[in-house]
Order: C-alpha cells, then structure tokens, then sequence
C-alpha cells in the first residue's frame, strides 16, 4: 500500500501490510499443503505480475514443498523397512515346515527326541499356527521390495495386519498352559503385530502426503528422489514432522530454514557441518545421526 487512501478506514497502512502478510502465508500454507509441487510452482511463476516477490514466493514454496516431498518419502522408507522386517519375522517364526527341518536337526544332535518334535508340532497344529503363518506370509509377499512395489498395497496391508493380529489373539488364547514356549511366542507375535500396525499406519499418512506432492509417481521414482541432497536453505517445515536427524541426511539449511519446535535444534548443529565455499557457501548440510547409516530410500 503507498497511501492513506488504499487502507480501509481505522487500519493504518503498515497494520494493513501486516494483515496481508499473515493472509499471504496463510494462502501459501493452505496451497503447499492441497497442491502439486509442479502445478503449484509453475504457476506462481506464470502469473502475469512476476515480479522478484513472486519469484521470491516461488522459491520459497519450492523449497519447503521439496523439502516435505523429501522427508515423507524417507520416512515412509523408514516405516516400511520395519513393517517389511516385523512380517518377515512372523513369517519365518511361524512356519511350521522350517521348525520340522530345525526340529530334525536337533533330533540328529541328540538335543530332541522325535516324539516331542512330534508332539510340539502337532501342538502347535491344533492350535492353529499354520493359519497365524499363513496371514504373516501373504502379508510379508505383500510388502517385499521389487520394481513392481506400488503404495497402493499400503491400505490394504494395514487391514491384513489387523486380521493377523486377530488371528493372533485368538490362536494364543486357545490351550493356552498346555505348551509355554509356545504361549511365549504367541504373545511375542502379538507385540509385534501391533507394531506392524502402527508402522503401516504411519506409512499410510505418509503415502497421502507423497500422493498430493507427486501424483501419480511410481515407488521407485519416489525412492531415487529421496536419495538426493536437499535445498531447503529457505523452506518452511514448521508443520513437518521429523522423526529423526537420518531422514534429513544432506539437507543444506541456514538461518531462513525455519524448522519444527519439536526438533531439537542443538543437535541439528551438532550433526551438521558448515559449507565452505560454492554457492550455499556459509550454509549448513546436515550430516545426518551419528553412528546411523545414511538413509537409504531402496531398501
């Protein structure tokens, strides 16, 4: 506003500027959150006004809308890496034709006599762990990692996992007392299950955050764009939220970074390292927890 005369009455033109700045970052909250990264870039730069305010606004967007593509593809990739490892274990801890091979090797040592192995397998028949293995299989085939890997099966995995919990609760509460280590391993799986839940749910919110940002992309493309170094030197990532220093592994940030409170910003120094020289020259590059592997979006 340049003049007394644009500001509605009672409001001086600096509160006037103030109110738009706020509505300003509001509106760019709302379309960062509901738009594209593509559509929603391109057309901050279309606009027939581009001026360096626009580009300014573009940039910034385009940086904090990289940046939350980025982190939610790595954090998807950390939640599914421990949903796929939780149903491989329950696949394999449950398949009664692996314990009668295990059980035949103790039998040969002299460890175990062949009529127990007898009779702990038909236990465990009875109470029905063949159907525990086989909800745990389905489930395992359905999150491993191949070029075909969709988010798609992300829904419907979380649904199989609850009836595998199910399956679980109801296999462990029937002749419960009769077989201990087996009770044992029925309450284990149930632990488990309910953390394999908690994974694919969380991987599921993750999935509609990437399915806004990137519509339409493939698993694959999205793991090769999570392995690259990320410009957010002046994102906004106050709304993100961060489940560790690993998923912003080469990160580039500086002053105008503005991060969640919840991150604690000490060791955010701690575990990066400034930029000597080039153009983010002065800037930090986060170099990820210590003593952690460098996140990996293929695994």
């Amino acid at each position: 506003m340049s003049s007394n005369e644009d500001a509605p009455q009672g409001i001086t033109p600096d509160e006037l500027e103030t109110r738009l700045d706020v509505a300003r970052a509001e509106l760019l909250q709302h379309l960062t959150d509901t738009s594209s990264l593509s559509s929603l870039y391109e057309s901050l730069l279309k606009t027939e006004q581009a001026d360096g305010h626009s580009v300014r606004v573009a940039s910034q967007v385009s940086h904090s809308m990289n940046a939350r593509g980025v982190i939610a593809i790595r954090t998807l990739s950390l939640f599914l890496c421990d949903a796929r490892r939780i149903a491989d274990k329950l696949d394999r801890a449950f398949d009664l034709s692996a314990a009668r091979r295990a059980g035949h090797a103790q039998v040969d040592k002299g460890i175990l006599s062949q009529a127990a192995l007898e009779r702990n397998l038909t236990r465990a028949r009875d109470r029905g762990v063949a159907d525990v293995h086989a909800r745990a299989r389905d489930l395992n085939h359905a999150l491993m990692p191949d070029i075909c890997f969709t988010l798609d099966v992300l829904a419907p995995a979380y649904e199989h996992a609850r009836v595998l919990l199910e399956v679980v609760n109801r296999v462990g509460k029937s002749g419960r007392g009769v077989d201990h280590l087996l009770d044992q391993a029925l309450d284990r799986a149930a632990s488990m299950a309910k953390d394999l839940i908690k994974n694919l749910d969380h991987a599921n919110h993750h999935a509609n955050t990437l399915n806004s940002l990137y519509p339409g992309q493939p698993w694959p493309r999205l793991s090769e764009l999570g392995e690259a170094e990320v410009d957010a030197s002046r994102a906004d990532l106050t709304s993100v939220e961060i489940v560790g220093l690993r998923v912003l592994s080469n990160f580039i940030w500086s002053d105008e970074t503005k991060w969640p409170h919840h991150l604690d910003r000490e060791s955010l120094l701690e575990n990066s390292v400034k930029v000597p020289d080039g153009m983010y020259a002065g800037m930090y590059i986060v170099q990820g927890e210590r003593k952690e592997e460098r996140i990996n979006a293929l695994q």
